[in-house]
């Protein structure tokens, strides 16, 4: 089975999204409603749990490929700010780590890998960059081999 996880930085980024996936109007008829839906949520909502799964099921009733969608604001310490890169790095890579999908998909601030800030930009790849988290600790932890010889180059 394939997994895809679609991250979205904040909780108001977030439930546009699953209103426009949800939605009859918006969303195409070949895409199922979710199996897990977990939406109108305030920012002090708190979770460990994604807020949506969609499951695609072969012929034979087999899931073939399974999309969860992440907020990363649900998983962070409420007590912190929700813009603290620290809290989000403490957060995200223990998921991603539990959950290993095979594709990645950022939404929301700070998804694109460059000097220039993209707000609201949505980045797709088979591997994904993290950050220490620590602005003072310039460390990258690369996991694509391209990155790597990118930032050696800069």
């Amino acid at each position: 089975m394939t997994t895809v996880a679609i991250i979205i930085n904040k909780n108001w980024e977030a439930e546009p999204m699953l209103a426009g996936m949800c939605s009859n109007e918006f969303r195409p008829s070949t895409l199922l409603f979710p199996d897990v839906l977990i939406s109108l949520q305030d920012k002090k909502y708190s979770s460990t749990d994604p807020r949506a799964i969609f499951r695609f099921k072969d012929a034979g009733g087999v899931i073939v490929l399974e999309v969860k969608i992440w907020c990363v604001q649900d998983l962070m310490d409420k007590g912190k700010n929700s813009s603290s890169s620290e809290e989000k790095y403490r957060v995200l890579v223990p998921m991603l780590q539990k959950e290993k999908p095979d594709l990645v998909i950022a939404a929301g601030t700070a998804g694109y890998l460059s000097e220039s800030s993209y707000a609201g930009s949505v980045v797709a790849g088979a591997r994904f960059l993290c950050t220490t988290g620590i602005l003072a600790i310039p460390r990258l932890i690369l996991i694509c081999p391209i990155l790597k010889s990118f930032y050696r180059s800069m």
